[in-house]
């Protein structure tokens, strides 16, 4: 039996991630967070071997598109994803109305959703996360004037309103260097985790020098591009 090559092994490694969340993956989304290639293959590449691969065939399964381990219900792990997209999407829409909020405070250059906000993968009962940037010199005042609007209508983690905001991390641009913040020589959390960011307000494009600042990551991920504000984020 031939040994499985570079691409199948990584398309396997990826796919074995996104089981640790039941997060079943597109093709799409299989290239883009393919997980530690010696190369970064295209998009056709990947497809072909998800379609024609024998040896991924006996390890993994299909069904409407969507991959993901054998073993597993594929269909209730699309359903739940379904489910808890939708739940994001609703987030998602409270975050853009309090965008303007953000706009207000001079210091704030940039702010991203993160962890499941970041992959649309939320239930009622999550927060809404988010990565703030903040000038140097200004994070505990800008942190201040963020927290104490959400935290006087209840919308902070520990109150009673649903949705509540978490502040959950703050940084400057001179601390962008993540680097040595991992917890092993290759920390794939820590290299999803920046690479998933999704910036709401990005007013000096602060993800791409952020991005540009840990290619340590771009070694792990390297289809994983930094993201500009979409269109449907910005405030209406």
């Amino acid at each position: 039996m031939a040994a499985p090559s570079d691409l199948e092994r990584s398309i396997f490694r990826t796919l074995c991630w996104f089981s640790v969340f039941q997060i079943p993956l597109s093709a799409f989304e299989t290239w883009k967070w393919l997980l530690k290639p010696e190369r970064a293959y295209g998009l056709f590449e990947v497809d072909r071997a998800l379609q024609q691969s024998e040896w991924l065939a006996r390890r993994i399964q299909n069904a409407d598109g969507m991959f993901a381990l054998k073993g597993v219900s594929l269909a209730a792990q699309m359903e739940e994803r379904r489910r808890r997209f939708l739940d994001a999407s609703r987030k998602f829409r409270k975050l853009r109305r309090a965008i303007r909020l953000f706009q207000l405070i001079g210091a704030v250059e940039c702010v991203c959703a993160a962890n499941t906000m970041a992959w649309w993968h939320t239930t009622r009962a999550s927060d809404i996360d988010l990565f703030i940037v903040t000038q140097p010199g200004r994070m505990w005042t800008s942190r201040l004037l963020l927290v104490t609007p959400f935290l006087f209508f209840g919308h902070r983690p520990g109150q009673k309103g649903s949705d509540p905001f978490c502040f959950s991390f703050f940084s400057t641009a001179d601390a962008f260097q993540m680097e040595s913040l991992k917890i092993a020589s290759e920390d794939y959390y820590l290299a999803y985790w920046v690479k998933s960011l999704v910036p709401v307000f990005d007013g000096a494009n602060v993800v791409l020098e952020l991005s540009a600042l840990n290619k340590w990551a771009d070694a792990l991920l390297p289809n994983a591009r930094a993201r500009a504000v979409h269109p449907l984020h910005r405030a209406s």
